[in-house]
């Protein structure tokens, strides 16, 4: 696309965050929108207050959103009360998925250039999660799933998007490193929205269960949520949590990594130490014993050369020592040797030959004939 050309088509840009802590605007919820039922009569129905929108302002790819545009997407949240997802739909299911909610927008107020909206939060694992980010002050941002047409301008070197072109879809959230101006972002706001006897709607900010139910809500973390805690949060925990195992292992203080090294270095030792002993038992004693010494060491000392790790190893590298050639011809040359050349039985009531060499004492044997 030329940088003159046109825009148009749908879009999904992350752009209205701003940093924000306890100072958010009061947003009312729409009159028509009918507490009781939105919430099923909860007793304790949550509700997320985020920036959803922001004058005069260019996202990270290229985009201009001016007065008239925000003004619209007011409109459209306010006529439409979109609803938001946890992340977008992908392109492939956008034509056939219909998923759960993750927050139904029925409220906004305009405060100077920005657009604060207000959401009901199902039960569920996305009101769970936007608890979590409250009690840890994770940051969230929030990102527009529309189509809207654009036109390129020169000046402010970004396609300045049409307001009368605008069709919002929905307003999802999304992770705040994925925001179109990625240096904002916002804590969300978590209120509760009662409908009393006499109409009036009375909103509780949920401050408490910030400071006195934030344990309970850590103890309901799970491993998914690691990435959710701030780092100097996960350095106090692998610092605390590195010094308790060392002082079970019997350190004192040094760096865990380290000190685990050296754990397991003795335990390959004393492992070592078994095996080894292990050999040396099957190679003396048993069936499978070599009995002359000079051999039997040979065979150790080849079964350790293989680095057997268990009793098993060791158990199948000494089969399969024993059963080399080179081995088995050893055993049998050494046997040779210390049984000595082979012996001739002589056959009762036989003389033998008188020898040649040496007269011989015994029965079988005569003195050779003197002259």
């Amino acid at each position: 696309m030329g940088e003159h050309e046109d825009l148009h088509g749908n879009f999904r840009d992350s752009l209205f965050i701003v940093e924000l802590r306890d100072d958010y605007p009061e947003v009312p919820v729409y009159k028509d929108v009918d507490i009781l039922e939105l919430t099923g009569a909860e007793s304790h129905p949550i509700f997320v207050t985020l920036p959803i929108g922001k004058a005069n302002v260019k996202s990270g790819n290229q985009r201009y959103y001016d007065e008239p545009f925000l003004q619209e997407m007011e409109k459209q949240v306010r006529e439409n009360k979109p609803i938001g997802l946890m992340g977008h739909l992908n392109n492939e299911q956008r034509s056939f998925a219909f998923p759960t909610e993750a927050v139904h927008w029925v409220g906004s107020l305009r405060v100077k250039e920005y657009l604060f909206g207000k959401g009901y939060l199902p039960p569920g694992e996305s009101r769970t999660r936007m608890q979590r980010y409250r009690a840890t002050s994770k940051k969230v941002a929030t990102s527009i799933d529309a189509s809207s047409d654009g036109i390129w301008d020169e000046k402010i070197g970004a396609f300045r998007m049409i307001a009368e072109t605008l069709v919002l879809n929905q307003i999802d959230i999304a992770p705040s490193d994925r925001a179109g101006i990625p240096d904002l972002s916002a804590v969300p706001l978590l209120t509760r929205e009662m409908l009393e006897q006499n109409g009036i709607i009375v909103v509780r900010p949920v401050i408490e269960e910030k400071k006195m139910g934030k344990e309970e809500v850590i103890r309901e973390l799970k491993s998914a949520d690691v990435s959710l805690l701030p780092e100097e949060v996960t350095r106090a925990i692998i610092q605390e949590y590195s010094k308790s195992v060392n002082e079970a292992l019997g350190f004192k203080d040094g760096d865990l990594i380290a000190n685990a090294k050296k754990i397991r270095e003795q335990d390959e030792q004393r492992e070592r130490k078994t095996v080894s002993g292990y050999i040396k038992e099957i190679a003396t004693t048993g069936d499978k014993a070599v009995k002359l010494e000079s051999i039997r060491e040979m065979v150790i000392d080849m079964v350790e050369g293989r680095n057997p790790k268990t009793k098993e190893d060791a158990d199948k590298f000494y089969a399969e020592v024993l059963d080399k050639d080179s081995v088995k011809k050893a055993l049998q040359g050494a046997l040779q040797e210390t049984m000595g050349p082979s012996q001739t039985t002589p056959i009762p009531g036989q003389k033998p030959a008188p020898s040649k060499t040496a007269p011989m004492k015994g029965n079988w044997f005569v003195l050779p004939n003197s002259k």
